[in-house]
């Protein structure tokens, strides 16, 4: 295990099967994530992986956390890029991956009710034969949001009369 610059991973160029983010991205400004995107293709092996797995605004859950603006104040207060990420999102990570033009394949599936998982390909040496290809089923494997309802939990009553 080794600790390093999320922009500056100390590996050499496609010397790596597999890079994970998992639960890191919402931390980030979106310049930082796309950043590290790149740095992530450059250490990947062709038909290496990226696997990557964050928070979902598109879920209902997350919806209904945004929509509420006392509880969302709360969980921003120590996620200060929250916001910029709810906007970001699954489509802005999609975008920047394609940007790179490194990947053939980019699936995202539903990992929780609140939470999706993506699987990058790099590309194989010759990317005229391999075009990207999209295969977002987060909608087809969508799970129940099985996080506690903060925002409708019951206080405990009293048993007595």
């Amino acid at each position: 295990l080794e600790v390093a610059d999320i922009e500056r991973l100390p590996y050499a160029d496609a010397s790596v099967d597999v890079c994970q983010l998992s639960l890191v991205v919402h931390e980030l400004p979106p310049e930082v994530t796309k950043r590290a995107l790149a740095e992530a293709a450059r250490v990947l092996k062709p038909a290496g992986q990226l696997w990557l797995t964050e928070m979902d605004f598109d879920t209902p859950g997350f919806r209904g956390l945004r929509a509420n603006p006392l509880l969302f104040a709360f969980i921003r207060s120590t996620e200060p890029y929250l916001d910029d990420y709810a906007d970001y999102g699954a489509a802005g990570i999609i975008r920047d991956l394609l940007d790179l033009d490194l990947f053939s394949a980019v699936a995202l599936r539903a990992a929780t009710g609140r939470h999706f998982a993506l699987l990058a390909t790099r590309r194989p040496a010759d990317p005229a034969a391999h075009p990207t290809l999209v295969d977002d089923r987060r909608a087809q494997t969508a799970m129940p949001d099985t996080h506690l309802p903060t925002w409708a939990a019951a206080s405990p009553r009293s048993s007595r009369p």
